[in-house]
């Protein structure tokens, strides 16, 4: 079963100066490292005026943003991710990881939805939290090159309404490293 290896790996990497003094493991970092997926973090700060005009580009809203949490496992090939955002001027209807530098539109390489998983709630503010699969190849080129993917946020009404949605973007950030993203590069 997979979670006995993890356990005990979760149990050996606890094992440090937050541990009880009769030498017990802290228990909530035993959880934490069960429920986690592994692999390199990254994040986006997402922000309606990095959007690159598809007439219309950005919410309008300029309040309107949000953070990205990226998780890239090469070894289980998946991504996966917390996206947490506010001030949509209309509900979610996409998100994804594009390939481009900034200032410079680009295609879509990684879906948060469909076709590979549920659609997005449709929900102007709020944080949703999922894996999604990706080759070793895509994740390796991602960790290597963070700064030439985005992510971005996609909004749209039902019934459409021109003046609030985005289904070019709303909000967009570029990747970039965090600790930790320099490791497991195999």
């Amino acid at each position: 079963m997979r979670s006995t290896p993890l356990l005990l790996l979760a149990f050996v990497a606890c094992a440090d100066a937050v541990t009880a003094p009769n030498g017990m493991p802290n228990l909530a970092r035993i959880h934490e490292a069960e429920g986690s997926h592994g692999g390199a973090p990254f994040m986006a700060v997402l922000v309606p005026g990095t959007e690159v005009p598809n007439p219309p580009g950005g919410d309008p809203n300029p309040a309107a943003g949000g953070v990205a949490f990226v998780t890239l496992n090469s070894g289980q090939e998946e991504v996966c991710f917390t996206m947490s955002f506010s001030g949509l001027s209309a509900p979610v209807s996409d998100a994804h990881i594009h390939f481009a530098p900034a200032g410079v539109r680009g295609g879509v390489v990684v879906p948060f939805a469909a076709p590979v998983a549920p659609l997005l709630p449709a929900v102007t503010s709020g944080t949703i939290a999922r894996c999604v699969p990706a080759s070793r190849e895509l994740i390796k080129a991602i960790r290597d090159n963070p700064e030439n993917y985005y992510v971005n946020l996609h909004t749209r009404s039902v019934p459409s309404n021109p003046a609030t949605d985005r289904p070019g973007g709303a909000i967009r950030g570029q990747l970039t490293r965090t600790q930790g993203s320099d490791v497991n590069q195999a």
